[in-house]
């Protein structure tokens, strides 16, 4: 199904349920507009409605579930009113939705920060691993090495586990080996 159908099912779910439960609806006509219906209960103030198919994630378990959190709304007057498509029950409070629905709602997880790659430094990623001030540091780093060194010089930076140096760990002389003789030899 196309996801505009999707919504517009949604938003006749929701104005089922708000008639049966005595408000008077008001659609909105048009695709751009601060809410996209308004319900209105005699002697109530209007509110003002913007329909939210309601998304959770179920665990591993099927017993508990974890309710994405809805962006702001257009407005500051407008409300969310949550529509469960698998149950077709809706209102205004996306929780006790869920636990109709027959699951234990959980909070969502914390969202993922990632940081900066160099040790010591706790700055938000930017590129490459990179905070914006060492991926600043690093781009200038390898275009004055662009300029300098030849192409066939250019290894870029490596780790130092990689990297072998003759202090480090000398090879082993094989011309002298064959003069020592193996214990089976003697």
């Amino acid at each position: 199904m196309d996801p505009k159908h999707k919504g517009a099912l949604a938003e006749l779910q929701a104005c089922a349920w708000l008639l049966r439960h005595g408000y008077e609806v008001f659609r909105n006509i048009s695709q751009c507009g601060v809410a996209d219906m308004i319900a209105w209960k005699p002697g109530e103030t209007p509110t003002l409605i913007d329909v939210r198919k309601l998304h959770y994630s179920v665990t591993v378990d099927g017993k508990s579930c974890c309710i994405a959190l809805p962006k702001e709304p257009r407005h500051p007057d407008v409300r969310y009113f949550y529509v469960c498509p698998k149950t077709g029950n809706c209102g205004f409070d996306r929780i006790a939705l869920a636990e109709a629905a027959g699951y234990m709602v959980r909070p969502p997880p914390p969202p993922r920060r990632f940081i900066c790659s160099v040790s010591g430094c706790g700055e938000r990623h930017e590129a490459k691993g990179f905070c914006r001030a060492h991926y600043a540091r690093w781009r200038v780093s390898l275009t004055q090495q662009d300029l300098e060194e030849p192409p066939s010089q250019r290894l870029g930076p490596q780790p130092a586990s990689i990297l072998r140096t003759e202090a480090a760990s000398p090879r082993p002389d094989l011309s002298s080996a064959a003069a020592v003789a193996s214990p089976d030899d003697r």
